[in-house]
């Protein structure tokens, strides 16, 4: 009888230990959650100043201001430093960009150049 109950004893224990792993686990997934979400809400909010910024281009020659990538909130890599750099982009480099930035890679090449230069608020011209 002692035994069965130093068995269901050390069971208890041991759910105890598993719930407490779980809830570690849980916890520091919860703590990456939100370093993610802040990361991306940086990264949001450095890109909405960029887009003000590049808005003012009137020229091929207008400087650009780079855009953060969404997930890590670094400058994007081979983001263009001007108007005429953003319109030599190739396929690739548009889609590289894109893609940092979380946005689908949709239609035709011109509709995804069209997509980048609205994104990163270049105007019309």
């Amino acid at each position: 009888m002692q035994n069965q109950i130093q068995n269901q004893l050390q069971q208890i224990v041991q759910m105890q230990q598993r719930m407490f792993q779980v809830q570690q686990q849980m916890q520091r997934q919860m703590d990456q959650n939100f370093a993610n979400v802040h990361t991306t809400q940086r990264a949001s909010e450095f890109n909405s100043i960029a887009r003000l910024q590049n808005s003012a281009a009137k020229h091929q020659g207008s400087t650009l201001t780079a855009l953060h990538d969404t997930f890590t909130n670094l400058v994007i890599p081979g983001f263009p430093q001007t108007c005429a750099a953003l319109a030599a982009l190739d396929e690739a480099q548009i889609d590289a960009i894109l893609t940092a930035l979380g946005l689908d890679l949709l239609g035709t090449l011109a509709e995804r150049r069209s997509l980048l230069e609205f994104f990163i608020g270049v105007p019309d011209t």
